[in-house]
């Protein structure tokens, strides 16, 4: 049976590494991966919320950063290790791979680990769901940008060679299920305190 999954994950993937492969995508995949390029962008929204966003910019900005950070901690410390396993362009030959700011073709006989980290779940599957997910429950308008945004990161991975589409699909139904989870915790919270310090002014007026 896993053989069999193995064998369907490794045919989706050169689907989509290999049969993909274009000009386009060869241009625009590296910087969607990148995760320095969105930085400064990223922090800006986050500001913005925070001060002009009222009470739900602030709550949608710090339970983002929290679930985000919590997220990234979960798949690359907890489940990737866990897991061990080892990535596509390290055991698969003929690999279109995106390695060191340029495309190369690995051997059909991988001779090296060209990626040293481990391939379950992307990391970047958890991280972008989760923020697309938290998101869209704050800002209902946002989500068919946010979703879209979010699938784009998920097969940018698979098209630079360092994922399996499982890796990425797991990913994303882990990121959705934390984010979704998190933000959900983060709004009950916020009406339990909203309602605790309310009642704490109606005691204090009646005193």
């Amino acid at each position: 049976m896993w053989d069999f999954l193995y064998s369907v994950d490794s045919w989706l993937f050169y689907a989509v590494n290999r049969g993909g492969e274009n000009f386009l995508f060869d241009r625009i995949m590296p910087v969607l991966s990148n995760f320095d390029y969105f930085k400064i962008p990223i922090l800006l929204l986050l500001l913005a919320l925070f001060f002009f966003g009222g009470r739900k910019g602030k709550l949608a900005a710090i339970s983002a950063i929290l679930i985000v950070g919590f997220c990234d901690l979960v798949s690359s410390s907890v489940l990737k290790p866990l897991i061990g396993r080892v990535r596509p362009c390290n055991v698969l030959g003929g690999v279109h791979l995106f390695l060191s700011n340029h495309w190369i073709l690995t051997p059909e006989i991988v001779p090296k680990v060209y990626k040293a980290s481990f391939s379950f779940p992307s990391s970047h599957a958890v991280n972008i769901f989760a923020g697309a997910s938290l998101f869209s429950l704050y800002y209902r308008k946002w989500m068919p940008a946010l979703l879209t945004v979010a699938v784009l990161v998920a097969y940018s991975r698979v098209y630079l060679g360092v994922h399996y589409p499982s890796d990425v699909l797991i990913g994303a139904l882990v990121g959705v299920g934390l984010g979704v989870l998190g933000a959900t915790a983060a709004r009950r919270t916020d009406k339990l305190l909203g309602v605790a310090w309310k009642r704490k002014q109606e005691e204090k007026n009646h005193s």
